[in-house]
């Protein structure tokens, strides 16, 4: 259920002042649980028929402005007046408006994007490029958590299906999303809107924008900053679970001295932290590969233990923290310079920070088995675009350009044992025994934690084009090619801190193994029991891969 209370824009002409002000309430609609958009309502349906006829679209899918009717490739274009139609305010919801577009998120970091089936290569492997690009202004996201934030004074998103790698300077094979903000306005214009909803949900975002010297400079600032309550009670502390906490700005500042020239700065940071998401129990399942499940393993700690049987109750009893925070930084710069006939040259400078830590019970439950557990990634991306176009309407059109990307990753995946995580670990439980047995064992891993850091490195050059020649009015042949040399280095290390018993049994064996009570724990018993051994690894890869020709569909 959700209020919409206000929403209101107002808009200077020149000629006079114009404002809107709408006020409604209401049970909100399937979208706001499902994503999926509602039905045009009576006013919508008995609109006039010049307000309903189809409008020219201007996309940017080849890299030009071109109507959307005229551009011969697949895409779903959702301009901003539908997403705030429709309440689409996150990624996840454009399932419903972009066919064969599968977007899934646990996490930020667990962001999966897929089209035409096509998923993911990136979801757990950092360093990796995902199969479907996504850029802001241009600019491409390398992790696809940065496609995580809420959508927000949008003046369209064009989901591209296919190869679009002769066109863009990074991996595409699956297709790309392309996220365009609205451009600063020249005419002073402002637009705020409130939304309150069960669970408390209070959403307020903001926009304000006009020219600060004449013609020549406008800025823009946009807002937003959206908080609710957790839909899932913790029976254990009482609190809530997955709630949202969600706020950024974006500023923008546009300069045009003349009619040949124009330069965009962008500036953005998003902030996200809050409890992601719970796992509700509905089976009992293994939790760990071996013969033990969960129910085997609780019994061993906590005799005639179950968590919350039923996952429509919606109720947990974790004992650790279980959320996380995301920060993204995003500063670009778009230059473009008209020259010659129609010609046009396009420079977009571009510098992102993405930090993304989580804190998970990793049971799950009320038992102290790992806590603080997760990937933390903090990730530095530089990128600079130089591209040509030809002027249009000619028998050749072609776009060609050069593309420079770097992306430092440093990665850490951290767990913390607690007193129960021996009978969580299928190596020790299967040495389960007698009570001082037992009580060895917990002693042996309790305090123990394990880390894996990993830097992935990315330096990219791209060389790039795709020309269309038009045979006919009809009929048009369209080919393009792309040549990226890449070098990529990791550097992975494994280290331990804390109790390092069953370390030093994994180790040396011999008395250390003895020094800890259990008879039937050897050294490699303890190497088994340990996934992160001390130890570190380095490589890297060069590549250098000419693209096949490409042709859109309908070529």
């Amino acid at each position: 259920m959700g209020y919409r209370l206000g929403r209101a824009l107002w808009r200077d002409s020149g000629l006079g002042m114009a404002a809107l002000v709408c006020f409604s309430s209401g049970i909100a609609s399937a979208a706001d649980a499902t994503g999926a958009p509602p039905a045009p309502s009576a006013a919508d349906q008995a609109a006039p028929a010049a307000e309903t006829q189809i409008q020219d679209v201007v996309v940017t899918a080849r890299r030009r402005a071109e109507k959307a009717q005229e551009v011969p490739v697949p895409m779903a274009i959702i301009p901003g007046e539908t997403l705030e139609r429709y309440g689409i305010d996150n990624p996840r919801q454009l399932n419903s408006l972009s066919p064969n577009t599968v977007i899934t998120e646990t996490n930020p970091r667990q962001t999966n994007l897929g089209i035409r089936g096509i998923g993911n290569t990136s979801l757990l492997s950092d360093g990796l490029d995902a199969s479907v690009g996504v850029y802001e202004d241009g600019v491409y996201l390398g992790r696809p958590g940065e496609f995580s934030f809420d959508f927000k004074d949008l003046d369209q998103i064009t989901v591209l299906r296919g190869p679009q790698g002769t066109l863009y300077g990074r991996n595409t094979t699956g297709g790309a999303v392309n996220v365009t903000s609205k451009l600063p306005s020249f005419i002073p214009e402002a637009m705020g809107e409130i939304s309150y909803g069960n669970y408390f949900l209070r959403s307020y975002d903001a926009s304000v924008s006009g020219p600060v010297a004449g013609d020549k400079l406008a800025l823009r600032l946009t807002a937003y900053d959206t908080k609710r309550e957790g839909t899932i009670s913790n029976t254990l502390t009482g609190g809530k679970d997955n709630a949202e906490n969600r706020d950024g700005f974006r500023a923008q500042a546009l300069f045009v001295p003349t009619d040949d020239f124009s330069f965009r700065l962008i500036g953005s940071y998003r902030r996200q932290d809050e409890a992601q998401s719970d796992y509700l129990w509905f089976a009992n399942f293994p939790v760990v590969a071996g013969k033990f499940n969960f129910a085997q393993s609780a019994a061993l700690v906590r005799p005639g233990y179950a968590p919350p049987p039923n996952p429509f109750d919606r109720l947990t009893d974790h004992n650790a923290p279980q959320d996380d925070q995301t920060h993204q930084t995003l500063i670009s710069g778009e230059a473009n310079w008209a020259f010659g006939d129609g010609y046009k040259l396009t420079s977009i400078t571009a510098y992102q920070y993405w930090y993304f830590r989580p804190n998970n019970d990793g049971d799950y439950s009320v038992l102290s088995n790992t806590y603080n557990t997760g990937n933390v990634n903090k990730v530095q991306q530089t990128s600079q675009e130089l591209r040509v176009s030809t002027p249009t309407g000619r028998t050749v059109e072609s776009v060609a350009g050069l593309y420079y990307y770097k992306q430092d990753l440093n990665g850490l995946n951290r767990t913390y044992n607690d007193v129960d995580a021996w009978a969580f670990n299928s190596t020790l439980a299967g040495l389960h025994g007698s009570a001082t047995t037992n009580a060895a064992l917990s002693a042996a891993l309790n305090g123990l934690g394990q880390f894996t850091t990993n830097k992935p490195k990315t330096d990219s050059y791209a060389l790039f084009g795709q020309a269309t020649w038009h045979l006919d009015q009809q009929l048009a042949l369209t080919g393009g090619l792309r040549d990226t040399y890449e070098r990529k280095e990791q550097a992975i290390n494994n280290s331990n801190t804390g109790n390092l018993a069953l370390v030093n049994c994994a180790l040396n064996g011999g008395a250390a193994c003895t020094s800890l009570g259990v008879s039937t724990l050897t050294q490699s018993k303890a190497q088994s029991a340990i996934s992160t051994l001390p130890g570190s690894t380095q490589f890297s890869v060069v590549s250098n891969s000419p693209s096949a020709w490409d042709c859109p569909e309908p070529c």
